[in-house]
């Protein structure tokens, strides 16, 4: 058949039988019929092979001239019309169910028709070099998101059309003369105009002063591609100087790479030779259990925000949020708000039992014991942690390092010292002003730096204590406490062997379902020597926590060794 002309049934004209690597040759005998047009890969054709295009329908959705008889139909209602007439005519030889790969329209499902009509371009495939330099200058977050901007850009194969057919839209400041077509441009120092309401002011070159307006709009992206230059005060060009441009950080989901940051990249570096911004944070999607996007329009997630709002709060809300990893699509739970609820009520009664020892108190230095130290230094490894994955916009690893120093503050630090605040007679003065000075300065920073994750919790507690003593009217106007940027890594693995002493002196009576104000007669630690120091300096903690009478070291590899329990009436 190749190089031979078939017959189109019923309507009779011929169209030629071509060849081309592009042809599924799983698809029934490889040859294909070239629509004008069915699909892209049809668009391909016509313009590879110099097809003549026959357009069958006008811009209502209905069949033209072209159609015969079929004409003024709709395009389903003339393909059903054209089988019963091939059926009329003996020309249906076979009917199956076939399923078809069809592109659709995204919010209502409606197959897609492909019309060719005119429209404004932006160049963006002579320039793919410098498009793809510009992905490798910016810093992404995560890293591997910079490839799928590099994907897009590679495989670029249409130029960037900026014009839409619809009513609502930035118009494009553009006259036509109706006498010779050529187009009128509004001046610069007169926009923003609209063609269809204002006129030009001067007459065309060929003499006529009669025009039709442009009436496409422009695509979204060709507007919303301009944040960063109307953001920083477009109209004077005060705020594009090299302080304001490249902005720091642009923030979105990696469904926009390919769309808004792409074209935000082509107008900055088309209009100032620069980059946007420095930095792409890049979040995923909250998807439903089976893996699509959660959307108000599919109603795929039965928790409203109303609801869960009502149900945790907003702080707990905010803690979810920030709870996402970077870069990667989540699936909806529950459990991640349970968990918030349960931080958010631990800072609450933490945070009050933690201040009951601070009434009266007035912050000053003072020595601090081994113990207090020790949680001091935590903080500081905390923070130096906490800003460098916040200054990478790894958000939630923040969260994480952070709520995991507040458990251990909870669950160790504060049950070792509190006999010391609770029982200065007995532990000394200096003792309970040591950890009063450590308690102090720990919460305070813990509160800010949960500030920005839960707003609201700390603002109250910080409002109830700290804030006349601070002097900042709000926690969220103060600054990050930075205890010191060099940690004792010493200290820290003290602090380590210590809290493995307690928990193992706990495990103990858990396994002898003894309660934990039992006493035991006493202890045998055997440690390392260089563990020894700061586990006898933190003794009298040691013995509060544990419930311990007496304590003897040894020197080698770290072991318990208990003794009786002693009867309560003792």
């Amino acid at each position: 058949l190749l190089g031979k002309n078939l017959v189109v049934p019923h309507f009779g004209f011929e169209v030629p039988v071509l060849t081309d690597e592009l042809v599924d040759m799983e698809k029934g005998s490889g040859i294909v019929m070239c629509c004008t047009f069915g699909d892209t890969v049809d668009k391909e054709w016509q313009r590879k092979h110099n097809l003549p295009i026959k357009e069958a329908f006008n811009n209502a959705g209905r069949m033209n001239e072209i159609a015969g008889e079929f004409a003024g139909m709709k395009i389903i209602q003339a393909r059903q019309a054209i089988i019963e007439k091939l059926k009329e005519e003996d020309l249906l030889i076979k009917q199956d169910n076939l399923t078809h790969a069809v592109s659709t329209h995204e919010r209502c499902g409606t197959p897609i028709e492909i019309v060719v009509k005119k429209q404004w371009f932006i160049d963006v495939l002579s320039h793919k070099d410098e498009l793809l330099k510009a992905g490798y200058d910016l810093s992404w977050h995560p890293e591997t998101m910079r490839a799928r901007y590099i994907n897009w850009v590679e495989n670029l194969q249409w130029n960037w059309c900026i014009s839409r057919q619809r009513f609502y839209g930035v118009p494009f400041p553009v006259w036509y003369c109706k006498n010779c077509g050529k187009p009128m441009f509004a001046d610069e120092q007169d926009l923003p105009v609209d063609p269809c309401v204002s006129s030009p002011k001067h007459a065309c070159e060929c003499g006529s002063t009669e025009f039709e307006p442009e009436r496409d709009v422009m695509d979204t992206w060709a507007t919303s591609s301009l944040t960063p230059q109307i953001s920083t005060d477009i109209v004077t060009g005060e705020g594009l100087s090299d302080k304001m441009v490249p902005m720091s950080l642009r923030p979105n989901a990696h469904d926009n790479i390919r769309v808004w940051d792409f074209y935000t990249i082509v107008k900055s570096l088309y209009h100032f030779g620069k980059l946007p911004w420095k930095d792409l944070m890049i979040s995923g999607y909250v998807t439903s259990p089976d893996g699509s996007k959660l959307s108000k329009k599919s109603g795929n997630n039965k928790n409203s925000p109303q609801d869960i709002l009502a149900q945790y709060s907003a702080d707990v809300t905010r803690y979810w949020a920030n709870s996402l990893s970077l870069g990667k699509d989540t699936a909806f739970s529950l459990i991640p708000f349970d968990s918030g609820k349960k931080l958010v009520n631990k800072i609450w009664n933490a945070s009050k039992f933690v201040l009951s020892f601070l009434v009266g108190y007035e912050y000053k230095k003072v020595d601090l014991l081994p113990v207090d130290k020790w949680i001091i230094e935590e903080y500081k490894a905390l923070y130096a942690s906490f800003i460098k994955h916040l200054d990478n916009y790894e958000i939630c690893l923040g969260l994480n390092e952070l709520e995991r120093f507040f458990w251990n503050f909870c669950d160790n630090y504060i049950e070792i010292v509190k006999r010391r605040l609770y029982n200065p007679d007995v532990f000394g003065k200096a003792g309970q002003e040591s950890g009063q000075m450590a308690c102090y300065l720990v919460l305070l920073g813990m509160l800010k730096l949960f500030s920005p994750f839960l707003p609201h919790i700390t603002e109250e507690i910080y409002q109830a204590y700290y804030a006349q003593k601070e002097k900042q009217p709000s926690i969220h106007v103060s600054s990050y406490l930075n205890l010191g940027e060099v940690c004792d890594k010493n200290l820290l693995h003290n602090g380590e062997v210590l809290t493995q002493i307690v928990s193992d002196i706990r495990g103990y009576k858990s396994e002898n379902k003894i309660s934990l104000k039992t006493i035991i007669s006493s202890l045998e630690i055997t440690l390392p020597a260089e563990d020894i120091d700061f586990i006898k300096a933190s003794e009298q903690d040691l013995k509060g926590v544990g419930g311990i009478n007496q304590i003897t070291y040894l020197v080698g590899d770290y072991n318990l060794k208990f003794g009786e329990i002693v009867p309560e009436n003792n």
